[in-house]
Formats: structure tokens, C-alpha cells, sequence
């Protein structure tokens, strides 16, 4: 039995699941690849619509237009319940995949999430969202190629790792793998 979201479920979706600025162009893309039919018209009127109904509700999320950029964030009146929730988080030591991708971020910043992704092969995005608020990553800019954000590592990152500057990283090598002569 196959269940038909409609197009402002899916679109909330997108951008719940995106965490970061998506223009209207780039979702009728991703909705197109997965086989709906529906125009950028459409798609900016039900962005409206989800961007009405958010802040006329007294939901904790707000989606937000900056530009032709659509997001979900958090209400700004619940900055001091979430700021004790970063507070909690920080108290958690880093996992594994937390580390690999500081490390990603270290050695080849600025990088995207999707250039970590193809490294790592798997979603990153609350990894790095996680690093954000432990304050050792953040955005340094954005991609000229396709926009999206650029992430490199903090002060922070340099003090809990004892570091004077990036420079003082370990060698990192490479291993490069089916290429003679390397």
C-alpha cells in the first residue's frame, strides 16, 4: 500500500532533514530525481504557506526565508532552554565518527558536508551540526561552486588539542590507493 505525502509534508521534510539553507531551484531538482513532477511556482507557494503556518503557530521551529533561501530553525524565544541543552551536550565526549570528521575538517578545510560525506561515505550532517555547537567547528564562508556553507575549525579546536595553529597538526598521509609511483 503506498501512502502520497503531499507537497508541504515533503517540503518540511527537506528542509528539517536538509540543516541549512536550500533554495526553491534546488529542491524541485531532488524532488524531480526522485520522480515528482511539480513546478518551482508551486514549491514557493507551499514554502509560504510552511513559512505562514510556522509563525502563526506556536510551534518550536520557525521556517525562515533569507533571500531565495528557505530553512527550519529553532523559535528565537527558546534560546535559553536550548542553550542549556548545548550546555548538556558539550559534557559528552566525542564518538568515533565525531573525531573522523573533526579530523576531515582539520586537515582540509574550508570544506563542505557534502565533501566530508563523500570522504566519510556516510551523512554527516548531524555530526557536524554537533561540532558546531561543541564549538569547534564552524562556518568560514560559503562554496562559490554551489553555496553551500564551508566549515573549518575554531580557536576552541586549537586550545582543547593543545595546538598553536593548524600548522602544528601531524603530518597527515594520504594513502593513495591504485596509483603506482606514490
Amino acid at each position: 500500500m503506498s501512502v502520497r505525502i503531499s507537497l508541504k509534508a515533503t517540503l518540511e521534510a527537506i528542509l528539517f532533514a536538509c540543516g541549512e539553507a536550500i533554495s526553491a531551484g534546488k529542491i524541485q531538482r531532488v524532488l524531480s530525481q526522485s520522480g515528482w513532477t511539480v513546478s518551482r511556482k508551486a514549491i514557493e507557494e507551499a514554502l509560504q504557506e510552511l513559512c505562514e503556518e510556522y509563525r502563526r503557530e506556536e510551534r518550536g521551529m520557525v521556517v525562515e526565508k533569507t533571500g531565495n533561501l528557505y530553512r527550519m530553525v529553532t523559535r528565537a524565544e527558546l534560546g535559553g532552554v536550548l542553550k542549556q541543552l548545548v550546555k548538556e551536550r558539550k559534557r559528552q565526549r566525542l564518538s568515533q565518527a565525531a573525531i573522523e570528521t573533526l579530523a576531515i575538517i582539520a586537515y582540509r578545510q574550508p570544506i563542505t558536508r557534502g565533501e566530508i560525506e563523500r570522504i566519510r561515505g556516510v551523512g554527516a550532517g548531524n555530526i557536524v551540526r554537533n561540532l558546531v555547537e561543541l564549538g569547534l567547528v564552524k562556518i568560514v564562508g560559503r562554496s562559490e561552486r554551489h553555496g553551500a556553507f564551508l566549515y573549518g575549525t575554531t580557536e576552541r579546536f586549537l586550545e582543547i588539542f593543545g595546538l598553536e595553529s593548524l600548522s602544528d597538526l601531524p603530518h597527515w598521509k594520504e594513502e593513495r590507493k591504485g596509483r603506482k609511483g606514490e
